[in-house]
């Protein structure tokens, strides 16, 4: 267990309340929701997020053909959650919706058009096409499965917009394992967005993969809902925006390295469980474990369970009121690599002791 708090520098903290030794756990997160990354879509399952990089997975989904399943049993659980609320009784995040499935057939060529264009966008730089064709259906892939779970939430709610964020208390707030379930307006836009400090290439391209979202969800209505569909709201562009945003500053990254074998660690030779090795085969957000700032060098690291579960550990000897922290970068990177890292896609400037020079 630990207690957020709020910090005028930092905004919010999460502090450790009891003292916790090296390797023992601290926190377990469930996904608000995962996403294949596009390179590793047929070699990741989209139900239990295991990892095959040597191996194609044996089957696709059916109705879609753009997701894989590592085995029957994965695969009916799919089919069987299609038309069920976004998370089960248990609060875990339910896969690969009917709304999700059936916007994702337009996905590629609505990216491709966006590369085509060579419109004055960050989707236009100078990597390579397919780079930014992966990249792009990646971040996509990720906000098709938040809305579709979100507006499967509305629906069941009865609502008809999309509320004001219920903000989480952000003192003294004592968080032990997993909520009993993770909702939208509670968990998702409380989020911080940090959107006030992007750059313009970044609010350009956030604007344009948010409206393709849009556009997708839209489709997949309108194709599978006879009439239309009253039942479902669609979110404005602007909070489609502001959830892109939330996703880039609170999103993690599921690196081969990090995967759980047996119960064990895999261990690459570092102990910040830090996302910079491997493979990353998904993406996903995890609300709970937002509380986590950055360091450097950081005492808590992170592994993957079950089920794309972040599993948080201390990575050193912990005592109560110490803040708990994580790499959002390598931290055996330069300083200068690591400050541009962070500026770049976190817009921040770190200030923690190693690189204020203390421990290079």
């Amino acid at each position: 267990m630990f207690k957020v708090v709020e910090s005028e520098t930092k905004g919010r903290c999460a502090i450790a309340t009891t003292t916790r030794h090296v390797d023992e756990l601290i926190f377990e997160a469930l996904p608000y929701a995962l996403a294949p990354t596009e390179p590793n879509k047929r070699h990741t399952c989209a139900v239990c997020f295991c990892f095959a990089p040597d191996d194609v997975l044996p089957l696709a989904c059916m109705y879609c053909n753009l997701v894989w399943f590592c085995s029957a049993p994965c695969e009916n659980r799919a089919y069987e959650s299609r038309y069920t609320l976004g998370a089960s009784n248990t609060g875990e995040w339910q896969p690969h919706s009917w709304l999700e499935c059936a916007a994702l057939p337009w996905l590629p060529r609505s990216i491709e058009r966006l590369v085509e264009q060579e419109a004055p966008s960050s989707i236009a730089s100078d990597c390579s096409t397919q780079k930014l064709l992966d990249d792009a259906i990646s971040e996509v892939r990720l906000l098709l499965a938040i809305l579709a779970r979100a507006m499967f939430e509305i629906d069941h709610d009865h609502e008809n917009e999309y509320d004001r964020p219920e903000v989480l208390p952000r003192t003294d707030v004592m968080v032990s394992m997993p909520p009993a379930r993770l909702t939208y307006n509670q968990h998702v836009r409380s989020l911080v967005t940090n959107r006030d400090r992007a750059p313009e290439s970044h609010c350009i391209r956030a604007s344009e993969l948010s409206r393709v979202s849009l556009e997708l969800l839209e489709n997949a209505i309108s194709a599978n809902c006879s009439g239309g569909s009253p039942e479902f709201y669609l979110p404005s562009l602007d909070d489609v925006i502001d959830l892109y945003f939330a996703v880039a500053s609170n999103g993690f990254g599921l690196w081969s390295d990090l995967l759980l074998l047996g119960g064990e660690h895999n261990d690459t030779g570092s102990d910040s469980g830090t996302p910079q090795h491997g493979e990353c085969f998904a993406h996903g957000l995890y609300p709970t474990a937002s509380f986590f700032n950055h360091d450097c060098s950081p005492n808590v690291r992170r592994s993957i369970a079950a089920r794309g579960r972040l599993v948080f550990a201390a990575a050193r000897d912990i005592a109560p009121e110490d803040e708990l922290t994580i790499s959002y970068v390598d931290p055996a990177w330069p300083r200068s690599q690591r400050v541009c890292h962070l500026l770049e896609n976190y817009y921040f400037t770190c200030c923690c002791s190693k690189c204020n020079g203390h421990q290079e």
